[in-house]
């Protein structure tokens, strides 16, 4: 995770649910599909840096919040389900990290996006080919 995710994390949930006496269980069972949406690609000092690549991720998983104490479900429920996500890693230090993790329904912003992107043959010089 890129550390601006990992403080937002903990700032907006995790220090929240501790509060409230309650933990985030989240469970993958398996990975249903996996698919590519955006690559924008960046080229600072020949390493890639904050290149961005976006994918949506499809597990059969289930989470849910439960009382620390009691272990009662109090948000959710323990059923396996399909959920999708967008993730979206960004290239930092030479290693893709997490930078978001995002609703399915913000799909739509990325594939907008993309067709904004000028086509790749006109970002990359014959000399870098």
């Amino acid at each position: 995770m890129t550390d601006w995710y990992w403080q937002n994390q903990q700032q907006v949930y995790l220090e929240q649910w501790k509060k409230q006496g309650v933990r985030n269980v989240c469970n993958v069972k398996k990975l249903t599909s996996i698919k590519p949406i955006l690559l924008q690609h960046k080229n600072h000092d020949q390493k890639h840096e904050s290149s961005k690549l976006v994918v949506s991720i499809t597990a059969k998983m289930n989470d849910y919040l439960e009382d620390i104490n009691t272990g009662k479900v109090v948000e959710g429920n323990k059923k396996y389900k399909p959920v999708t996500t967008i993730w979206i890693f960004i290239l930092e230090d030479e290693q893709w990290k997490v930078s978001a993790i995002e609703e399915s329904e913000t799909l739509m912003n990325f594939v907008k996006t993309s067709k904004d992107m000028p086509a790749i043959e006109s970002t990359v010089s014959r000399s870098a080919i």
